[in-house]
């Protein structure tokens, strides 16, 4: 599989540069990291950065895609709460989201505040498409409308 997505230039082996056959890798790649890791967050993320293509998308969108169908009690401490260069933290990443890079973006978020923003467009959005509330043991819920 790999020598049909590289080709030899000056005696390296460089991706080619087909946007098509590169996304086409990069997707299988993700979806081969969802099969095998079988719902460990771990063992996606390992697949997913091994696979050696566009390892930090992969990582990061299947990582994301495992949260979202396990929950973030699926994600072990080590991740988010013992990074090497700091104190173990009390909750997730410290709840802070510290921007470096994104032009446009504020250097400094609460995760928690991100989370009410996403929300918040989430919720308009869901309810403007024929979605709806529905409170459940004390607990509200959005249902997306579905076509079946």
């Amino acid at each position: 599989m790999h020598d049909n997505y590289f080709e030899s230039i000056y005696g390296f082996k460089v991706p080619i540069e087909d946007r098509h056959k590169t996304s086409i890798i990069n997707g299988l790649s993700g979806i081969m990291a969802i099969l095998y890791g079988k719902g460990d967050f771990t063992k996606t993320l390992s697949i997913a950065t091994s696979a050696g293509y566009d390892c930090d998308n992969q990582a990061a969108t299947c990582g994301g895609l495992i949260g979202v169908l396990n929950g973030a009690k699926a994600i072990p401490e080590r991740f988010t709460l013992e990074l090497p260069s700091r104190n173990k933290w009390q909750e997730p990443f410290n709840n802070q989201y510290i921007n470096y890079s994104r032009d446009g973006l504020p250097n400094y978020n609460r995760i928690d505040d991100m989370m009410d923003r996403i929300y918040a467009i989430a919720e308009e959005a869901i309810l403007k498409n024929g979605g709806f509330k529905k409170k459940i043991l004390e607990k509200e819920y959005l249902f997306i409308k579905t076509d079946f």
